[in-house]
């Protein structure tokens, strides 16, 4: 009985983990391809730190990035930014890993599921990528 519930336990500690899913199409320019997230689950009242990689087919320099967050289904942030703002530009090809801290609202409600949805297009308008983060807080 005792295996059984451990089992449980570490089953809905691993579901808490946070996930993600590119949202976005092959043709992008940089769609990702591994997301981190330190800490996991996310404090409220903190930070946490997204590590984002992806392989760029083209040269970006510039364009815009747009970032919706949801605690459940309720839309809470819209956020929209110059890439140049966020990265370094030109942005080469090849292996790109973008580091992002965000702060975590302390009147977060706890063990809050959070998703972020992000969509940056070029100079261009052509779809550098789009992300959807999923997590909760702790």
């Amino acid at each position: 009985m005792l295996r059984v519930v451990v089992f449980a336990l570490a089953v809905a500690v691993a579901s808490a983990s946070m996930t993600w899913k590119n949202c976005g199409t092959p043709q992008d320019i940089c769609p990702p391809s591994n997301v981190t997230m330190s800490p996991d689950p996310a404090p409220r009242g903190g930070s946490a730190t997204f590590t984002i990689t992806c392989t760029a087919s083209a040269v970006t320099s510039g364009g815009t990035i747009v970032v919706d967050a949801y605690i459940g289904s309720t839309k809470v942030k819209h956020e929209e930014f110059k890439y140049c703002d966020i990265t370094k530009c030109p942005q080469p090809t090849g292996v790109r890993t973008t580091v992002n801290k965000q702060e975590i609202p302390s009147i977060a409600p706890k063990g809050a599921k959070i998703t972020t949805h992000t969509v940056a297009t070029d100079q261009n308008g052509k779809a550098i990528s789009c992300l959807e983060i999923n997590f909760q807080t702790n």
